[in-house]
């Protein structure tokens, strides 16, 4: 159909590696009926064509292309928390602009989202004031942070030999940028708690 988009696995153009900077774009051009690959300005003979695969910390890009970049990439690490609420608060979550099935995404470096802690007030409509939001969410992350184990720190240092296996050395990149950005925010779920009960 006309202007419909998809995403596909198109041989060769599917070897370009990933550069977060490249200056090159793919697109089918209807008239030749052809994927194009254009470089927006002119590149020398025997130079590497990158295509940037989008904005993704290096989670999205492991999980979607299997790599990392490691130290080198410029979009912060985050982690995507799922909050399940009933049926009955979807209409009230999408009046307020939150989609009920969609991730609450913790970045580094950027402000709790106060999503989170309006669908911990809606999930029990009555019984929940901000409070409970706050201490359910601490559970909650609290939780994630002891799934990587009480030798967690071990990941946090740079204790990686330089000829352990690139997946390892991403697996425990991935980690430590988790346990970062869980951290962080617990920290800041713990100062919002310190500050409702004062």
């Amino acid at each position: 159909k006309k202007d419909e988009r998809t995403r596909c696995l198109v041989p060769f153009v599917d070897l370009l590696n990933h550069n977060p900077a490249a200056d090159v774009v793919h697109f089918y051009n209807t008239r030749s009926g052809c994927l194009e690959v254009l470089a927006h300005e002119p590149v020398p003979m025997g130079t590497e064509l990158c295509l940037n695969y989008g904005p993704f910390p290096n989670s999205k890009l492991i999980q979607l292309y299997g790599f990392s970049l490691l130290d080198a990439n410029p979009i912060p690490e985050c982690v995507d928390i799922y909050v399940g609420s009933p049926p009955d608060v979807h209409d009230l979550l999408r009046m307020r602009n939150i989609d009920p099935h969609a991730p609450h995404t913790l970045t580094k470096g950027a402000p709790f989202p106060f999503s989170l802690i309006e669908v911990c007030l809606m999930r029990r409509p009555g019984e929940a004031n901000e409070v409970t939001a706050v201490q359910e969410l601490l559970v909650a992350l609290e939780g994630m942070l002891a799934e990587y184990g009480p030798d967690r720190n071990e990941l946090l240092g740079d204790a990686s030999p330089p000829h352990e296996n690139p997946r390892i050395r991403w697996a425990r990149a991935l980690c430590a940028a988790e346990i970062g950005v869980l951290s962080e925010h617990l920290s800041y779920l713990r100062a919002k708690l310190d500050q409702l009960l004062q």
